[in-house]
């Protein structure tokens, strides 16, 4: 893109649909500052275009949580000079560590609550075998009259 490209074009270049790219409008806009704007609405000047890029890069590469994410870790990677791929993983961005860590507290509950449930239908199979008498020969009566193997 050169200069400030209209949302047709920047939603081309990006490889989204207009919608999406307003909704990564909002999402640039609370991190990065307004887009420029002119009598027909925002703009995207070359940067912004490059860092939502970048954004989608880190996003799908599952280096940000989400687009907000991957947008926040850019401005503190440009802030402090350092790899966008190595801001993701920096302590101030442990948002994804912060929801990776969450799920697996919440698979360990689950998995220690199968476990019980496993335990407790085996007692209850015990249970029941000792209740009920012992289930019934069902086999036709000439068949009974002969045991196999012998």
């Amino acid at each position: 893109m050169a200069g400030n490209a209209r949302p047709p074009e920047a939603a081309k270049q990006l490889g989204v649909s207009e919608s999406t790219l307003r909704r990564l409008s909002g999402f640039y806009e609370a991190v990065f500052g307004p887009l420029p704007r002119d009598s027909r609405g925002r703009t995207y000047p070359d940067d912004a275009a490059k860092r939502m890029i970048a954004a989608r890069q880190l996003h799908d590469q599952g280096k940000a949580s989400s687009l907000q994410h991957a947008l926040e870790v850019l401005a503190t990677a440009e802030a402090t000079g350092a790899d966008p791929e190595a801001a993701a993983l920096a302590p101030g961005h442990g948002e994804g560590r912060e929801v990776a860590s969450e799920l697996l507290r919440e698979l360990a509950r689950l998995r220690e609550a199968v476990e019980r449930q496993g335990a407790e239908l085996e007692a209850l199979r015990t249970e029941l075998k000792q209740a009920l008498p012992a289930p019934k020969d069902t086999r036709p009566w000439w068949r009974r009259l002969f045991k196999r193997g012998s």
